[in-house]
């Protein structure tokens, strides 16, 4: 027989279980929370790991071998790399000479004949230039004489001239080592000794210091004038598209319903440089283009309309950003010297970043204004088709002389 169960066991019973069962619901939810904790880190784990410079701010350089990045789509031209037939041609301009030597052919190429200054023809010869440089310092001695004075029969010493620098380093020299450590990101140490192996100057490293420092003042008028030109300038923020599909590559990198939403905003991002190629290729006129863009506007901010309330976090973050930036996306479809990439301006910064990776920085605030002006003429310079040490030499001659120095925003000086 069944052993007979009093109500009160039973209901012991129940109590127990219900009081196991709570515990497991309690421990279920603590596991489901880790699990969604866990899930979330691999994510982010996972993202990190697929991070390369197509859907993130990291550079090429870092990419491995094996990825290949995704480029904006552009029709095939057809044609074959290399220069097309037709194009300008590109020759090396034929230079003054210094020197001029007649050549003459011992023998006849056809017959073996002697030939001789009496066998020259007038007709006009092949002529074959050489470029070489002969590079040595010019070294000038001024001589302070000493005077007396016949009615007073005091001394006086003569001055230095005006014009004539009251250091060591003439203008030109002041000008080299202004480029080579301004421009192309040589250290003081490695300026000290090219100027010592090329022109066979002893100059110490105080003194390529201090010749930087020359050079900074005297530039800094114009460099002034550079500034306030930009700071004057309306400002026309245009936000660059080859970063934004960076963003979207991450999204869709990310997957799940983010994959879906940054297909969908690729596909607009891939239209809009349809257009603009058309454009830079002559198909479409400048109305033409805004007319053709308002489509792919009108597709891309209902994307990210909706993207606002979107599950996904970094959805509705770059939602709410591009929402927020919205006319800064499309200024290029309207201005002619606006493009929708910054590659004008990366390329303007990027001796910037080489220069502080090679040389770690700047030390003192007399460093910093040296680099911040010669990154500034240097720039400046070549998109006003200056040459950049004809200039320098103009601006250190004026600073010798007290005058003032040539601008960088006027027409352009010879390159010296």
């Amino acid at each position: 027989m069944v052993p007979a169960v009093t109500l009160e066991a039973l209901l012991a019973e129940v109590i127990a279980l219900r009081a196991e069962l709570a515990a497991t619901k309690t421990q279920l939810t603590a596991v489901n929370a880790e699990n969604v904790a866990l899930r979330a880190e691999v994510a982010k784990l996972r993202a990190q790991i697929n991070q390369s410079s197509s859907n993130s701010s990291r550079p090429p350089s870092s990419d491995p071998p094996w990825h290949v990045k995704r480029k904006p789509p552009k029709r095939p031209s057809g044609r074959k790399p290399g220069g097309q037939p037709g194009h300008k041609p590109h020759r090396r301009e034929r230079l003054e000479p210094t020197e001029e030597f007649d050549v003459h052919a011992p023998e006849c190429f056809h017959c073996g004949g002697s030939l001789g200054n009496e066998t020259v023809i007038g007709e006009a010869p092949h002529v074959h230039q050489v470029v070489d440089i002969e590079i040595r310092p010019v070294v000038k001695d001024f001589h302070l004489l000493v005077h007396q004075c016949p009615a007073c029969r005091g001394r006086t010493q003569a001055s230095i001239p005006l014009g004539v620098p009251k250091g060591c380093i003439g203008p030109r020299l002041q000008a080299t080592v202004a480029l080579l450590a301004g421009r192309y990101r040589l250290s003081r140490t490695a300026v000290h000794q090219i100027v010592q192996d090329l022109f066979g100057v002893r100059v110490s490293v105080g003194t390529v210091q201090n010749t930087c420092e020359r050079v900074s003042d005297a530039i800094a008028t114009p460099v002034a004038q550079v500034l306030d030109a930009v700071r004057s300038t309306p400002e026309r923020r245009q936000l660059c598209h080859a970063h934004l599909r960076r963003d979207i590559q991450a999204l869709i990198d990310r997957g799940g319903a983010a994959e879906v939403v940054g297909k969908a905003l690729l596909t607009q991002n891939d239209a809009m440089f349809s257009l603009w190629h058309a454009f830079g290729r002559g198909e479409l006129g400048r109305p033409a283009l805004i007319d053709a863009m308002i489509p792919v506007q009108q597709r891309t901010r209902a994307l990210l309309e909706n993207g606002l309330t979107h599950t996904d976090h970094k959805v509705k973050v770059l939602s709410k950003d591009l929402v927020r930036l919205w006319p800064s996306l499309w200024v290029f479809v309207a201005n002619d010297d606006v493009d929708p990439i910054n590659n004008v301006a990366e390329r303007t910064l990027r001796p910037a970043v080489l220069l502080r990776k090679c040389n770690g920085g700047t030390r003192s605030a007399a460093g910093a204004n040296f680099t911040e002006g010669m990154l500034t003429a240097s720039a400046t310079a070549s998109r006003q088709e200056i040459g950049l040490f004809a200039w320098l030499c103009q601006a250190t001659e004026a600073a010798e002389s007290y005058t003032s120095p040539p601008g960088l925003l006027v027409a352009a000086v010879g390159s010296g």
